[in-house]
């Protein structure tokens, strides 16, 4: 019979429970696409002020930043 000390069944335990959620987050990733479309990428703005990135969906010249709530004059 083979013996287990607690240390080792401790580890164990914690090895596979960290396998785990690393192989459901890569079953999640891989099942969303993984990808980022480059027409995202255009609606992606950063505050200035704040550097909070955010997607807008407007296609205004004039954003709000939903953070700290600050006029971004998309032109610049």
């Amino acid at each position: 019979m083979i013996k287990i000390d607690i240390v080792l069944a401790i580890s164990l335990y914690l090895c596979s429970s960290i396998c785990l959620v690393f192989v459901l987050w890569m079953f999640y990733n891989l099942r969303e696409g993984g990808q980022v479309s480059s027409d995202n990428l255009s609606d992606l703005q950063q505050c200035p002020y704040c550097t909070y990135v955010f997607f807008h969906g407007n296609k205004n010249d004039v954003l709000m930043c939903p953070q700290c709530q600050c006029y971004i004059d998309k032109r610049r």
